[in-house]
């Protein structure tokens, strides 16, 4: 894979994660989300391009990165299932928040799922560095490690 190409599927893949928090900030506002973020770490849009990809990441970003992002992407999609179980397995939805696009759930479900927020809010700062850092690593590489 060429360089301009990694860089652009690994700012892709910082893209769609960031895009997957918005989704979940859209339901601590009291929205549904009718595509919510797929629970297994392979299924997700980030899952899909990340580990798609891994042939092409692993030598290029190393093994150590790669396994810590993996590990980080992993503990996010842990902590994204409490959210997910609270927001579409644990309430009933009446159908006139169906119609509206709006869904309640009790103050006490709201207040964990805030909590939850806030932990997956750290793990994607850590996830966005090694990200950050990936691509740094990958644009100060020789033109020479890559395949044309």
């Amino acid at each position: 894979m060429q360089k301009a190409i990694v860089l652009k599927e690994l700012e892709n893949a910082k893209k769609v994660h960031i895009e997957q928090m918005e989704k979940i900030e859209l339901l601590l506002e009291g929205y549904f989300i009718t595509e919510p973020t797929e629970l297994a770490k392979t299924d997700c849009e980030f899952g899909r391009l990340f580990y798609g990809n891994k042939e092409d990441f692993l030598p290029l970003i190393g093994a150590q990165f790669f396994q810590k992002i993996d590990l980080l992407h992993e503990k996010w999609h842990d902590e994204y299932a409490h959210v997910y179980e609270i927001f579409y397995k644990v309430r009933k939805q009446g159908l006139f928040s169906k119609l509206r696009g709006t869904h309640k759930i009790k103050q006490i479900e709201y207040e964990k799922a805030k909590m939850y927020f806030t932990r997956l809010d750290k793990t994607t700062t850590q996830l966005l560095r090694m990200l950050d850092i990936s691509i740094r690593r990958v644009s100060s590489l020789s033109d020479a490690k890559f395949k044309n």
